[in-house]
């Protein structure tokens, strides 16, 4: 255990530009046996709701050992208050491209660096400056597996480094870049199966103890019984009439998304006595696309009184929109991981749509729990599945253990196990023995 004293702690904590805007974290600096570095491109908590911002949040309240996150402090603006204000420490410094953005193209970029924008890379390592001088003995990486190598160079010898992987982002990695971040983690959780072997497809079977993790919720909040009276007010409120149908999407206003599309296929069903209601940041958030958005708002205007642009919506209020809709249409058109709206969704009993994309499918069986998008995703069979998900309602449902597999206590129970090394490596090879 580092002998400072928390005065001193937090000079130099201070010094190189980290902050906290709870001054009961300074207190505890000694205390934490993991940390968890989140991605820098939001800050927790998300004021969108990101997912992976709020699965950290979630893991950090429910984790038996304290837990420190490290996080992206944006500047002019100040971190909302959340549960865990006392555990986040806040990076204020700025990142900015360096020479290798400006001159190196792309391609050379990402095969010297294993990353088409490496300035992230001081993030890292301040953040693995952090790691080493409060001692903390697990690490782990959220989404980012080019930090790992970085960061395993300024680390201690006992400490663990492990990966939460959520997008297909080991894809898009050099192989030989790969190797270097499976040779620094003492572990990988994927949060779905397909993920990988997608990443043992590619770079070769991972030799390293690896666990598939799906997200989890809290089933007292996503409970569908609870927000019956505030599901019936929104309705009133967005002016749907108690019968009609209510099709939903939650999640970002970006391509690869496919929520643009959807709404054109929307149209193009032209379902009598349905509603589609879209809940998403249409102004300048930060992954924010002006001609995507531009897109879904000259849809949405072909049809105002049936297509519902809500705009962003508090996550603690996320809940309500689940308990009003009829089924959530997940119509990615990209790579995904697995969406946590599939199981915010599930844990509230609520019926989805998704197309094969990430784990979708590990979670959805066609015409039990959901519909599943034919190949390939287009406007017309977007249209087609909407159709038959609108015909079907009554047929499909979630039912009560699907809704108890969502049980964050279940994710955060296997997370906490799979930092034990032992366990996650016997955990790897039952997996491996059923693939194969």
């Amino acid at each position: 255990m580092i002998s400072y004293s928390s005065n001193l702690l937090r000079l130099q904590i201070e010094k190189i530009g980290w902050r906290s805007t709870d001054e009961r974290l300074w207190s505890g600096l000694g205390n934490f046996h993991t940390v968890i570095i989140a991605p820098p491109l939001d800050t927790i908590p998300s004021p969108d709701g990101n997912a992976i911002y709020t699965l950290v949040e979630e893991l950090v309240e429910g984790l038996p050992k304290p837990t420190l996150v490290l996080a992206r402090w944006f500047q002019n603006e100040q971190p909302l208050t959340c549960g865990i204000s006392d555990r986040i420490l806040y990076d204020t410094n700025p990142l900015k491209a360096g020479w290798i953005e400006k001159y190196l193209p792309y391609r050379l970029k990402h095969f010297i660096t294993g990353s088409g924008a490496p300035f992230y890379f001081n993030y890292a390592r301040r953040a693995a400056w952090i790691c080493k001088l409060l001692n903390i003995k697990n690490i782990i990486i959220e989404d980012i597996p080019v930090f790992a190598p970085v960061i395993k160079k300024r680390i201690s010898r006992g400490q663990s480094l492990f990966l939460h992987q959520h997008s297909n982002a080991p894809k898009s990695i050099p192989r030989h870049y790969w190797q270097g971040v499976t040779n620094s983690l003492a572990g990988i959780v994927f949060v779905a199966k397909e993920t990988w072997r997608e990443t043992e497809q590619l770079h070769g079977k991972l030799k390293i103890p690896t666990r598939v993790i799906y997200n989890g919720v809290d089933l007292a909040k996503y409970d569908p019984q609870r927000w019956q009276v505030q599901a019936k007010e929104l309705r009133r409120f967005l002016g749907i009439p108690t019968d009609d149908k209510v099709l939903l999407y939650t999640g970002r206003i970006v391509p690869h998304k496919g929520i643009a599309e959807a709404a054109d296929a929307y149209i193009s069903a032209d379902i009598p006595c349905c509603h589609f209601v879209v809940v998403g940041d249409l102004e300048g958030s930060l992954f924010a696309n002006e001609n995507y958005t531009l897109r879904l708002r000259l849809a949405a205007e072909k049809k105002p009184k049936a297509i519902h642009l809500v705009g962003a919506v508090k996550q603690k209020e996320i809940a309500i929109y689940y308990a009003m809709a009829d089924a959530v249409i997940i119509p990615s058109l990209g790579a995904e991981g697995l969406p946590k709206v599939i199981t915010e969704a599930l844990a509230m009993q609520t019926p989805c749509i998704v197309t094969c994309r990430g784990g979708a499918l590990e979670l959805i069986e066609d015409g039990v729990s959901g519909w599943v998008v034919p190949e390939p995703v287009s406007i017309s069979n977007l249209a087609m599945t909407m159709k038959r998900a609108m015909n079907e309602l009554g047929q499909v449902k979630v039912n009560g253990n699907t809704r108890k597999q969502m049980d964050r206590e279940r994710m955060i129970r296997e997370f906490a196990e799979f930092l034990d090394t032992p366990s996650a490596l016997k955990e790897n090879e039952i997996f491996s023995t059923l693939s194969s």
